[in-house]
């Protein structure tokens, strides 16, 4: 199964303007027929053309109980990082501060999900 970025990418782009924001991050899922779920996040920032920003090469791989319940502890965990760590806006070539960023919210979001 491909799990591709770049069509939702384009779309949190357009969404970017029109909301006329820096930056819009997404956490994604996919949870395969024997319940592990693979976690990664998606960031798009003004300035960067049709670049973004994603940890799907480096995604949580977990069980969960539920597919609720992550969603408050990556953002925390987005804004800390963005907040202690500040990231750079996505370009050609990614920051370690951003990736690390959507890594860590990816990590907590998995983290405070019971899992099997």
């Amino acid at each position: 199964e491909e799990f591709e970025d770049e069509p939702l990418a384009r779309v949190m782009l357009e969404m970017l303007t029109l909301w006329k924001c820096k930056r819009i991050a997404l956490c994604r899922k996919r949870r395969d027929a024997s319940g592990l779920q693979r976690r990664w996040s998606l960031l798009v920032g003004v300035g960067c053309g049709a670049s973004h920003v994603s940890t799907c090469d480096v995604p949580v791989w977990h069980r969960p109980l539920d597919d609720l319940g992550g969603g408050s502890a990556w953002l925390a965990g987005l804004l800390d990082a963005l907040v202690f760590h500040p990231a750079s806006v996505p370009s050609a070539v990614p920051s370690a501060a951003t990736l690390a960023a959507l890594r860590r919210a990816d990590l907590l979001a998995a983290l405070c999900q019971e899992s099997q």
